[in-house]
């Protein structure tokens, strides 16, 4: 192992099992200020988490984000 940064088991590791490092890919979200944008926005988040393009981490974020909108959009702010 001298001189090299990793171990046998984990060089041969990532030899086979290359990590991801894509950036997520984030849909263009309409400007959330009525009922009907928030639902485009939540059809959004469930298509690219379907396609993969985003992880669910993210999906999770934007949801608390519409979440929000909701009670704004109810409270007419």
């Amino acid at each position: 192992m001298k001189g090299k940064r990793l171990c046998y088991f984990h060089e041969e590791s990532r030899k086979t099992h290359p990590r991801r490092v894509a950036a997520p890919v984030l849909p263009d979200f309409p400007i959330i200020d009525d009922p009907r944008s928030v639902q485009i926005g939540l059809n959004q988040v469930i298509q690219a988490l379907l396609r993969g393009s985003i992880d669910h981490r993210t999906a999770g974020q934007i949801l608390c984000g519409l979440q929000m909108a909701v009670g704004q959009v109810k409270s007419g702010k």
